[in-house]
C-alpha cells in the first residue's frame, strides 16, 4: 500500500472513530416543565357574613341600611385586597 493509500485509510478509520462523539455532542437537552398554582391568601376568600335585620319598624331600616353599606364596603376592600394581591403576584413573578 502507497503513501496516499495509507493516509485515506487513516482518514477513513478516524473519520468512523471520531462521528459518534460528536454526535453525542448534538443531543437536544431535555427541558421539565413545572406547574406551581399560587392561591391568594385563604382570608382574602372568606365569604362575608350577611347582616340579618333585626328591626321591627320601619324606622329601623336606614340603621339596616348603614350597616348594609358598611358590609358592602368591606366585600370592597376584600377585593380591592385580592387585586392587590394579583398585581404583587404577576411583578414578582416577572422578576423571576
Amino acid at each position: 500500500m502507497n503513501c496516499a493509500g495509507r493516509w485515506k485509510a487513516i482518514r477513513v478509520l478516524s473519520a468512523l472513530i471520531l462521528a459518534p462523539w460528536l454526535t453525542a455532542c448534538g443531543t437536544t437537552p431535555v427541558i421539565e416543565y413545572r406547574t406551581e398554582y399560587v392561591y391568594p391568601p385563604s382570608p382574602l376568600l372568606q365569604p362575608s357574613p350577611v347582616p340579618e335585620y333585626t328591626g321591627r319598624t320601619w324606622g329601623d331600616l336606614p340603621e339596616y341600611c348603614a350597616v348594609l353599606q358598611s358590609e358592602l364596603r368591606q366585600c370592597d376592600a376584600d377585593k380591592q385586597a385580592v387585586r392587590e394581591w394579583v398585581d404583587g403576584h404577576r411583578t414578582n413573578s416577572n422578576k423571576q
